[in-house]
């Protein structure tokens, strides 16, 4: 049986000392900030911006649209007049709004939604990165609202990838990831998306790997494996997440997803499913995952999902999630709910702690 599920050896040693210890200083530089002034003034102002009436006036529906429009724009990395020509473009806005109230209703949304999310009272708190080119948020937020709330986790959504910051990232308990590594920011007159750009920081991996080596949970799903690079790179954020992107098949290929072990709390009550969806065959390259689930295509297997521990923090990875179907079936409902409470099992004990 042919399989495109395998590991590097030469990698399975994880981060070296020197890698190490510079990320377990600046993660406990960045907790104590956090902890020492959590709803400091300044950080208070940035993380809750004022609210814009025009928009909270407007009809749930009409509002849920322009949120949705704005949001694919900014998660393709567009300028807000780009993203206000796109929007335009598609004709499909409230025909009671004229084009001048469109501009300014997406002007007003492209500043919420660019501005840190307003981060939830309660704990445990999620901060959800979504949408890019290929993934629409508009069809991702839904289904993780209903995961998460099922969880018993408040989730703020982040679609400008610029926020990927500490002052806004140490705020949650668990990060979780559904897009890639590329942004679209300069559309062509001729309906072409132009030359990708690859958005992701030295100081960005070091967000997130501080984050998880000081205990967050970072729940990766679906093209995630590619938020770095399209290869298999050598990079601070492979090293977190113990795989790479190395390709994917059709849309809506149908094939079985076989549980390796049900006896683990992510896959706990899940089943061997059969999923339509566009099936990715992450490598891996550490020693320490374990392995939950396989897809299996004809005679081809490949790594469907997996966890594993960096740090004080847990990290989960999940092929599915292509589309709002198969986010929002039972079996996805379930291994999302339980990825969710597992990633978050460490910093449950501080979250405590902190509401006493």
């Amino acid at each position: 049986m042919g399989s495109r599920f395998s590991t590097r050896k030469s990698r399975q040693s994880g981060l070296c000392w020197g890698t190490a210890l510079r990320v377990a200083a600046i993660a406990l530089v960045l907790v104590g900030w956090v902890l020492a002034d959590p709803t400091g003034t300044a950080v208070a102002e940035a993380l809750n911006p004022p609210a814009f009436s025009t928009i909270d006036v407007l009809p749930e529906g009409e509002r849920t649209w322009l949120r949705d429009a704005v949001a694919y724009q900014i998660s393709m990395g567009r300028s807000l007049d780009m993203a206000v020509r796109e929007i335009k473009a598609l004709k499909s806005f409230p025909e009671q709004w004229s084009e001048p109230q469109l501009a300014a209703l997406v002007g007003a949304m492209y500043q919420r939604l660019t501005a840190p999310p307003q981060r939830p009272s309660r704990r445990p708190r999620a901060l959800a990165l979504i949408g890019d080119r290929y993934h629409d948020p508009a069809y991702i937020r839904p289904p993780l609202e209903e995961a998460m709330e099922k969880a018993g986790v408040a989730v703020a959504f982040l679609y400008d990838v610029r926020q990927l910051v500490p002052q806004v990232v140490f705020q949650y308990d668990l990060l979780v990831i559904l897009r890639d590594g590329m942004l679209w920011p300069d559309p062509q007159p001729n309906g072409s998306f132009g030359k990708p750009v690859f958005w992701l920081t030295e100081e960005q991996e070091m967000t997130v790997a501080s984050f998880v080596w000081a205990g967050g949970g970072f729940l990766a799903l679906h093209n995630a494996t590619a938020l770095k690079a399209l290869n298999e790179t050598e990079s601070l954020y492979l090293r977190v997440l113990g795989a790479s992107y190395a390709g994917h098949g059709p849309a809506q290929e149908g094939y079985y997803v076989r549980v390796l072990n049900g006896s683990h709390p992510v896959t706990a009550g899940v089943h061997d499913y059969f999923v339509e969806d566009e099936r990715h065959w992450p490598r891996l390259y550490v020693s320490d995952a374990l392995v939950l689930l396989e897809s299996a295509s004809g005679e081809e297997t490949s790594l469907h999902g997996f966890v594993r521990t960096f740090g004080l923090g847990r990290v989960c990875y999940l092929a599915n999630g292509h589309n709002r179907r198969v986010l929002e079936s039972d079996v996805m409902q379930r291994i999302l709910r339980n990825a969710a409470r597992w990633c978050l099992e460490p910093r449950l004990d501080v979250v405590e702690n902190l509401e006493r």
